[in-house]
């Protein structure tokens, strides 16, 4: 994805953590299929970390996805 972005371009992405499966409020139940920020940063090299947090919100997001989920918040800019 790094090498798709122009100079300035941005990727914005929010993911589900592996944190998220007790919660039981969504997503994948595969914690390979689930970043952490440790793990956005490595996969992202090159770029500049504008935000990059681990958070615990509660969502309402429909009957299956309610509740507090555990997601990794992504916002990342390609410099060079």
């Amino acid at each position: 994805m790094t090498n798709g972005l122009r100079r300035g371009g941005v990727v914005i992405l929010e993911a589900y953590t592996p944190n998220q499966i007790p919660f039981g409020t969504g997503g994948p139940k595969d914690p390979d299929l689930m970043p952490t920020a440790d793990e956005l940063r490595t996969e992202f090299p090159g770029l500049v970390f504008e935000h990059l947090e681990e958070v615990e919100p509660e969502v309402v997001e429909g009957t299956l996805h309610t509740g507090r989920a555990a997601v990794v918040q992504m916002v990342a800019r390609k410099l060079l």
